[in-house]
């Protein structure tokens, strides 16, 4: 197995965005972490990429703006931690050779419905979902239980 490394990373704004769409979402944090990487979109061997609300191919939903085709792009699921099985896939096959350069993307939007809209209902059976308590919102307690205790800041 070889060494790998991160080169570069991104996110697009975290918030409730109506009439932005999940694609356009994934765009932005595409775009983010190729010029942090200071790399092309061409120099991509793979997009590994999970979108939880999606239909099959998570990838070419998520990067259809930004020059990538003709490339592997697997649509990795785990549930609301798929971007991180993405992150796992992709280190396992720079490690192996599969692929020299890639991108793990990870977009979704639970708070709207791309159809009407409109903000997604709770599920009606699920008590914490119906009090507010998601999954982002119970990673987002997690990242400021970590700030307290570790001093991270945001722009962190």
């Amino acid at each position: 197995m070889r060494d790998v490394c991160v080169l570069g990373i991104g996110q697009s704004v975290f918030g409730t965005f109506l009439q932005r769409s999940v694609a356009a979402l994934g765009c932005e944090a595409a775009r983010a972490a190729l010029n942090d990487a200071g790399i092309e979109s061409f120099q991509l061997q793979g997009v590994y990429a999970n979108q939880q609300y999606s239909d099959m191919m998570a990838g070419q939903a998520n990067v259809p703006n930004i020059g990538i085709a003709g490339i592997e792009m697997p649509k990795i699921d785990n549930a609301d931690a798929g971007g991180a099985a993405a992150v796992w896939q992709l280190w396992k096959d720079v490690a192996a050779g599969v692929v020299d350069v890639g991108m793990a993307l990870g977009a979704d939007s639970m708070s709207s419905s791309l159809v009407e809209k409109t903000p997604t209902p709770p599920f009606e059976d699920e008590f914490e979902s119906i009090l507010g308590m998601t999954m982002p919102s119970g990673f987002a307690l997690s990242a400021r239980r970590l700030m307290e205790t570790q001093g991270a800041t945001i722009e962190d």
